[in-house]
């Protein structure tokens, strides 16, 4: 099986609890800790990995490179982040040179957009490793990174998914939604629309409507959320969320 793993947010977690460790005095040694705690999740999970499922695995680890598309499309896109500790570049330095033959980079994609991409290449069920609850838009097997559960994430249920994060938008990326629109609200709109047999994205400029907002305040969302599915210069189309 294929094993396609988010490891962005592995590598910005292991730097946050190294900065946090006071033992460390010097970068050299927070890098040394980071690189020690990074290698020992990665056989953890491998090890997770191949006592769940038999046969042959293939472990692929994708990562971000900038400038990001949405930033180019939304320039408020991530524009509230305070730049990144320069631990962070050194740790991805590291794992670069250490797993380079594993690891895949799009120029102008994040990683999530990578991992959806190569997801994608084969014709079977891939599991997916991350921490990011909106990577569900991909089929496959689903485990967080301490890759404990696993879930399996249906065509249906990505799409939904994807309608979900529309309605919401997200406030961690700086992505507009509809204000008030959490979760809850949002799967009521979608299981409404779903019980009616009304087409998704009508239920959701009827919300955006309702919520003084236009068709293009929704397209703009939604080209923002959408997970990339063929290649950079694929875009979202309203046939994503046909079920």
């Amino acid at each position: 099986m294929h094993v396609y793993v988010d490891i962005e947010m592995l590598l910005y977690k292991v730097m946050y609890r190294t900065l946090n460790n006071s033992l460390l005095d010097t970068d050299a040694q927070r890098l040394l800790s980071a690189v020690a705690d990074i290698d020992a999740w990665v056989l953890t999970m491998q090890n997770h990995i191949t006592n769940k499922f038999t046969g042959d695995h293939s472990f692929y680890y994708a990562m971000s490179s900038k400038p990001y598309f949405r930033s180019i499309l939304y320039p408020e896109y991530k524009a509230h982040r305070p730049p990144a500790p320069e631990l962070l570049h050194l740790i991805k330095n590291a794992f670069e040179s250490k797993y380079c033959t594993s690891i895949y980079k799009i120029n102008g994609l994040e990683a999530d957009d990578v991992l959806s991409i190569m997801s994608r290449e084969h014709n079977y069920m891939p599991i997916i490793i991350s921490g990011d609850k909106d990577m569900k838009q991909i089929p496959g097997i689903h485990s967080n990174l301490d890759v404990q559960e696993f879930v399996c994430v249906t065509s249906k249920e990505s799409k939904i998914t994807l309608a979900r994060q529309i309605l919401t938008g997200d406030s961690t990326d700086n992505v507009p939604g509809l204000h008030g629109i959490g979760d809850v609200k949002a799967m009521k709109i979608i299981n409404e629309a779903l019980k009616a047999n009304m087409p998704l994205w009508p239920a959701i400029l009827a919300a955006y409507a309702l919520h003084g907002k236009s068709s293009k305040d929704a397209e703009l969302t939604a080209h923002l959320v959408y997970l990339l599915q063929e290649s950079p210069e694929e875009r979202w189309t309203i046939s994503m969320l046909s079920i």
